[in-house]
């Protein structure tokens, strides 16, 4: 039932977790995008491997098929989610949106033409008003940034 950090752009897990999609046993199908999400991640045969035959795959398994970003203890994986959280909510919600559809447009697409999404994405972002507050807090040697997402 991992099925819900699939489309998520940052995944933390415990030493102990283990990933498995044994739906199949069930006589049942994924119905949650799994079956597309899963081999965009950790790619076709690995994704088969764990859908059609029902494998497990540990922490460290599961981190190197790009699953999963960061394994922590129990103990500390509220407080690096909050760190990861406190961490992106400082960025620009607009940079960020922009980045996040200019990463997952490239994906899809042949590579000239994500370069091109990349580029008017960034044209739009150099005369928001978040470019704009950030050049001024650059310039008087601020930290602190209040953006808007406009």
């Amino acid at each position: 039932a991992f099925e819900f950090i699939l489309p998520m752009d940052y995944r933390i897990c415990t030493q102990n977790s283990t990933f498995s999609m044994k739906q199949i046993s069930d006589v049942n199908i994924q119905f949650d995008g799994a079956t597309q999400l899963l081999p965009r991640i950790i790619g076709l045969n690995k994704a088969k491997e764990m859908i059609m035959f029902g494998v497990d795959i540990n922490s460290e398994e599961a981190v190197s098929f790009g699953l999963i970003n960061t394994i922590t203890s129990e103990d500390k994986i509220m407080n690096l989610m909050i760190e990861k959280l406190l961490k992106i909510v400082d960025f620009s919600p607009l940079a960020t949106q922009y980045t996040k559809e200019a990463i997952n447009f490239g994906n899809e697409t042949p590579t000239v033409q994500g370069m091109k999404m990349e580029n008017d994405l960034s044209s739009i972002l150099l005369s928001s008003n978040d470019r704009i507050q950030a050049i001024n807090s650059f310039k008087n040697k601020k930290s602190h940034r209040n953006f808007k997402g406009k």
